[in-house]
């Protein structure tokens, strides 16, 4: 397991990293792909807040331009903070 700075996290924004776990698991987890695969960042913005689920690389993949993986692609969801509903679901490209 990497080490990284304990997140803090206020409520609306954990709230909507459930609700962009949920959309990945519908998703992303029946082509295969595992939350354990990836990366998340959070973004809080004005409305909403951005979560970047970025695809990790299996040892030895080499880097590429694009966001796919061997291991599965890069997504951006943005949950509106308003209602929490996903109001974008994209993939990098």
């Amino acid at each position: 397991m990497t080490d990284f700075p304990k997140p803090i996290l206020s409520g609306e924004q954990l709230r909507a990293c459930v609700i962009a776990y949920q959309r990945f698991v519908e998703k992303e987890e029946t082509r295969g792909s595992r939350i354990e695969d990836y990366l998340v960042t959070i973004e809080p913005k004005e409305g909403v807040v951005r979560i970047l689920f970025r695809a990790r690389r299996a040892q030895g993949e080499a880097a590429k331009f694009g966001g796919k993986t061997s291991l599965g692609r890069a997504i951006e969801c943005q949950v509106s903070t308003a209602d929490y509903s996903v109001v974008r679901w994209s993939y990098f490209r």
